[in-house]
């Protein structure tokens, strides 16, 4: 039986809804990561004082694919800690 190749549809907008069931609870669970995403998510609703339980998320497919590769990188990088060394240079004639 041969399959028939059909050519895609242009859609405008495509939105994917997720949720996880039950039986897949365990297996989609990483603790670490997902409590990284939830303060990121929370500090940008924090900053526009909102508070809701459902977020969709849109846009172009490239600032998608931008917003969440930040995030991924970011993530690596999260138990990176920098200090602000800046006064020992004060006096440097170099760094004014």
């Amino acid at each position: 039986m041969k399959t028939r190749i059909r050519k895609p549809k242009f859609q405008e907008k495509v939105v994917f809804s997720v949720e996880i069931e039950n039986e897949n609870l365990e297996s989609t669970y990483y603790p670490e990561s997902e409590e990284y995403v939830e303060a990121f998510i929370g500090s940008m609703l924090k900053k526009r004082n909102m508070i809701t339980e459902k977020i969709f998320l849109g846009g172009e497919k490239s600032s998608l694919y931008r917003f969440l590769s930040a995030l991924v990188e970011n993530y690596h990088y999260r138990e990176v800690y920098m200090n602000d060394d800046t006064a020992l240079y004060e006096d440097d004639p170099d760094f004014d």
